[in-house]
């Protein structure tokens, strides 16, 4: 092969080296600015973060103490409770920044009975809890 048909070669890859450095040579001379993210307020309408969302206790704690409150009324005298964590489980936040839970679980008496049950906590951005439960239907 001589000199010639090595710096000549084929008009494809001649055209194909030459993109390929057009592309590269492009590529690094472009500038590119940042873009600035407002914060939420900023930008209301719908992405921003209703203000009862943004003081309301998170969910995990809200669930946590909504549980708590389950197991100080339920597991009185009762030989277990089985609170169910992954089913019967629903939670809103109210427009005064209170979570709202729906929390299902079954009591286990000592006979070996089950009775499903379904509190209704109300857990204020400050922590408190209130709670109402009531026997519910059979699943």
């Amino acid at each position: 092969m001589s000199l010639e048909e090595i710096v000549m070669g084929s008009s494809s890859a001649k055209m194909g080296v030459f993109l390929t450095a057009a592309i590269l040579v492009s590529g690094c001379a472009q500038q590119v600015k940042p873009i600035g993210i407002p914060d939420a307020a900023s930008r209301g309408g719908v992405d921003s973060v209703p203000e009862a969302h943004s003081k309301a206790m998170a969910d995990s704690d809200s669930r946590a103490a909504c549980e708590k409150a389950i197991e100080a009324r339920a597991a009185y005298g009762q030989a277990s409770l089985d609170v169910g964590r992954f089913a019967g489980y629903s939670s809103e936040i109210d427009e005064d920044g209170n979570r709202r839970i729906v929390q299902e679980f079954i009591v286990k008496s000592s006979s070996g009975s089950e009775m499903p049950y379904r509190a209704y906590c109300v857990v204020r951005p400050d922590g408190t809890v209130d709670m109402t439960m009531a026997a519910a239907a059979a699943r």
